[in-house]
């Protein structure tokens, strides 16, 4: 039987404005770790410090395609799970996510491995 094994790190760039706060973790994300240290399936991967004003955030691989859309209000942090807008894991590569607020974007380098 074959396991699929799926890891994700990120590196986060330099960023401006409303969303220079936003952190992302864990880092890296490998779901099955030994120990759990590195993130779980269940618990995916968190943004975090995203503005209380609600936005969104897009994920794209390096092609440039939107993987997945995610959308928040009045929360400051966010669960991806890994899957794209069909409800399949992405593979590993890397990622670019962007977070859309009411009137600044910031763009983040994701490294999925």
């Amino acid at each position: 039987m074959i396991k699929k094994v799926v890891c994700f790190v990120f590196v986060v760039c330099v960023c401006f404005s409303f969303a220079s706060a936003a952190k992302v973790y864990p880092n890296p994300w490998i779901p099955e770790s030994k120990n759990g240290s590195q993130g779980t399936l269940t618990e995916g991967i968190t943004f975090a410090e995203l503005p209380k004003d609600g936005g969104e955030i897009y994920i794209y691989n390096v092609s440039g395609e939107i993987v997945r859309k995610l959308r928040w209000e009045s929360v400051s942090t966010l669960n991806w799970d890994g899957k794209n807008d069909h409800g399949e894991y992405v593979a590993s590569g890397v990622y670019v996510w962007t977070i859309k607020g009411s009137s600044t974007k910031n763009t983040k380098i994701v490294v999925i491995r």
